[in-house]
């Protein structure tokens, strides 16, 4: 609408600029129109004259009348300067009205101009001839025009501009426009100029007669084609005088009949010129009504004009007070988007809480509903303990009875013991001068020469020689001192024998009772010392080891020996399983463990600590004194070895670094550097809790090293990838009631097992716990 609005008022200023020139128009046609009329009456004066003069009134025979009628042509050499007609156009709604001039044209004949008529030369020079003017009005019922005869002629385009002037509304159009005026120069023609008077149903002509007519009336001989002298034609015509009259009056007879004729027909001619000018001057009126009419509609077209273009201004400050609205409306509204983008992204993280505090209520619950179920675990495990503390003290009554009985045979002992020490005193003794000996025998090959290095490494050679054969006397000694034994015990009374061997059977079971607890309590600290490491922070990690350097393959492969494949795998891709806030110890603690186990039986069982390149070799000599020998030399030689090349005093420290290693290993397959200063420290620091399980591996070497019994007790692991079975082993962190487990194969031993070896079979005292893959993927790992 706003738009519509704009171009109506527009078409309306531009029709209240346009009315000047619409006036100027109308006024130019009403000139033309003036300039019409004028001609017309002087056509009409000149036709009168010439019905009231006659034949000779009609058909001038002078220069002045002719020109009075039609102008005579001059000669001239350059195009008339014509201002430009102008054309009027006035179209409305209703009705299409127009006033157009005719194209007007200029006929210039050179050379000279006679009338023949009369036989009349008329002198030739130059005249100034008025542009004829062609005047054409049209309406619905009349078209008049009086236009002069068709002549050649060549159209020379007006250099004056053409005007143009239009007045548009929305129920008016109204434009003036020039037509094209042209002058022409004409090569000489004929001296008549006719005049030509033409409406729609009167075509009214005055020309040049016939020769033979012209000279009819005026009594003059008939021209000749050639030039001759006039007066001679005369005379030849007056010696004939009678034929000349005759035909003189046969062509005056004929003037007459065509004068009458002529006269007849110009009277018509002339009535109907009047009514046609009378038409012309009604059409005039009219046309003046309608200029009226439109100066009227123009000056309501420049009223309107000026209230649209007040209107335009109220239009436009009401645009104006609207733009300022929308951009006003426009600020409040990215506002308004803004303050919505963040009513929705707090939305949003409060719907992110509100999920965070609903999965923590969830944990919270399954977690209270897991405590549940602990409690009621503990209840039922309190309630078992209770009956197992009443079995035990039960237990414990019946040992204290077997204490005190103990304690007479021990009184025994003591007497035995008594004898015994004075002989290894004596032993002692014999043992300190032999040391004495070769104390003297060093210094004084320290006292020759210091340049004698060879023989002091040689002596050092033969000092360890010496010192074997010192343990090899000490064993003969310690043979001699059984022998001894055992025969006093063949001269004591055979009725001491039954006692004898009650008494053995009483101390294998005391062994085998503080064998089984020295075993447990291992396990324990084992366990605890585990738990204790895997909750160091050795630093960052590195990443997780590949398996292109040598030295970690050979590692991977000696660890392989008591981890198995599963957890080594598993120790590798320790680092991934890190998620960025707290990192499971639990691989590394069982890790840990199952290597802390396998350090302590290799100690437990081996002939010489930390010195385990002679294990394969006694291991060898032992199997074959077993099968040379009776089993209890075979026995004794055993027991006597294993005491010989028992631990020392530096032996424990070789002990502790042997764990230290194996552990270290352990950390570089899960990724951390065994050479960084945090490692070696807290692996320092850690020596004291290794110390106690080096203890206790060392007393059970001891104990079990030294049994001289054919049954003895030893320490024993079940191999990675051995088959589960219930009646020699047990399953570490599972459920009491989840023991079917004999698809499963071992991964590692975490806790050492007893058992007894006799020559009818094995007996197991105590089960070693194992790790199987179900516990491994009960914890997720």
């Amino acid at each position: 609408m706003l738009n519509k609005a704009r171009r109506a008022a527009s078409k309306r200023i531009s029709s209240t600029d346009d009315n000047n020139s619409d006036t100027r128009s109308i006024a130019s046609v009403s000139k033309e129109d003036k300039k019409a009329k004028k001609q017309s009456s002087k056509i009409l004066r000149a036709l009168e004259k010439s019905k009231e003069g006659g034949r000779d009134t009609l058909f001038p025979t002078t220069f002045s009348e002719l020109t009075s009628v039609v102008p005579a042509a001059t000669t001239t050499s350059q195009p008339i300067s014509v201002k430009p007609s102008r054309t009027a156009s006035v179209g409305t709604d209703e009705l299409g009205f127009s006033v157009v001039p005719q194209q007007t044209t200029t006929t210039i004949p050179s050379g000279s101009t006679s009338v023949g008529p009369f036989n009349t030369t008329t002198p030739s020079g130059p005249k100034t001839v008025e542009l004829s003017r062609t005047a054409s009005v049209g309406t619905d019922e009349l078209s008049f025009s009086v236009v002069p005869q068709q002549t050649t002629r060549t159209t020379i385009p007006s250099d004056s501009p053409v005007r143009t002037a239009s007045v548009g509304t929305e129920e008016l159009g109204f434009s003036v426009v020039s037509q094209q005026i042209t002058t022409t120069t004409t090569p000489p023609i004929e001296a008549s100029r006719p005049s030509s008077v033409k409406t729609d149903e009167l075509d009214f002509s005055i020309a040049k007669a016939q020769d033979q007519e012209w000279t009819a009336v005026s009594g003059d001989v008939e021209p000749s084609s050639s030039p001759q002298p006039l007066r001679p034609t005369l005379v030849g015509e007056m010696q004939d005088p009678t034929r000349e009259r005759d035909d003189l009056e046969m062509r005056l007879k004929a003037t007459e009949e065509a004068a009458a004729k002529s006269q007849a027909e110009s009277e018509g001619r002339i009535q109907h010129l009047l009514k046609g000018n009378a038409e012309l001057n009604e059409g005039n009126a009219s046309l003046l009504k309608e200029a009226d009419r439109l100066l009227d509609e123009s000056k309501e077209a420049r009223e309107r004009a000026r209230v649209l273009e007040e209107d335009k201004e109220t239009l436009v400050d009401e645009l104006r007070s609207l733009k300022a609205s929308y951009d006003f409306l426009t600020q409040e509204k990215a506002k308004q988007d803004e303050e919505l983008r963040l009513v929705h992204e707090d939305k949003e993280d409060l719907a992110a809480e509100l999920q965070a505090l609903r999965a923590e209520k969830d944990e919270l619950r399954d977690e209270v509903e897991a405590e549940k179920q602990t409690r009621a675990a503990l209840e039922e495990e309190k309630a078992g303990l209770t009956t197992e503390t009443r079995e035990l003290q039960a237990e414990i009554d019946i040992r204290d009875e077997e204490l005190e009985t103990k304690s007479a045979r021990v009184s025994d002992l003591e007497w035995e013991s008594a004898d015994m020490k004075e002989q290894m005193a004596q032993l002692r003794e014999d043992l300190l001068r032999t040391s004495r000996r070769l104390v003297e025998a060093r210094n004084g090959e320290a006292e020759k020469t210091a340049e004698l290095t060879n023989q002091m490494r040689r002596l050092h050679d033969r000092f360890g020689s010496t010192e074997r054969q010192n343990r090899m006397l000490k064993d003969q000694l310690q043979s001699h001192l059984d022998e001894l034994q055992s025969r006093r015990a063949d001269d004591r009374q055979r009725s001491s024998y039954a006692v004898n061997s009650s008494t053995r059977l009483k101390h294998t079971s005391v062994i085998t009772d503080d064998a089984v607890r020295i075993v447990a309590l291992l396990n324990s600290e084992i366990f605890q010392a585990a738990a204790c490491l895997s909750d160091k922070n050795f630093g960052d990690r590195s990443a997780t080891v590949e398996g292109h350097n040598l030295e970690i393959e050979a590692l991977r492969v000696k660890v392989k020996e008591y981890l198995g494949d599963d957890m080594v795998t598993l120790l590798e891709s320790v680092p991934s399983h890190r998620d960025g806030q707290e990192f499971d110890p639990w691989p590394l603690q069982i890790a840990f463990q199952v290597c802390l186990a396998y350090c302590c039986n290799r100690i437990i069982t081996s002939w010489y600590p930390c010195h385990w390149e002679y294990d394969a070799f006694l291991e060898t000599l032992y199997s074959r004194i077993q099968g040379v020998e009776e089993p209890k030399a075979a026995e004794r030689w055993r027991a006597i070895t294993r005491a010989r090349l028992g631990p020392s005093d530096n032996r424990k420290a070789q002990m502790i670094e042997f764990m230290c290693s194996s552990l270290l290993n352990i950390l570089t397959l899960s990724g951390w550097s065994k050479d960084s200063p945090l490692t070696r420290s807290i692996m320092e620091s850690f020596e004291d809790k290794l110390s106690i399980v080096a203890t206790l591996a060392i007393r059970l070497h001891v104990m079990l090293g030294e049994e001289r019994s054919p049954e003895r007790l030893e320490t024993f692991l079940i191999l990675p990838g051995t088959d589960f079975d219930d009646d020699h082993m047990d399953n570490d962190y599972g459920e009491e009631n989840e023991s079917d487990y004999g698809d499963d194969e071992v991964v590692c031993t975490s806790d050492i097992g007893l058992r007894r070896v006799a020559r009818d079979g094995i007996n197991v005292i105590l089960k070693p716990k194992v790790i199987v893959p179900a516990v491994l993927e009960q914890m997720g790992l």
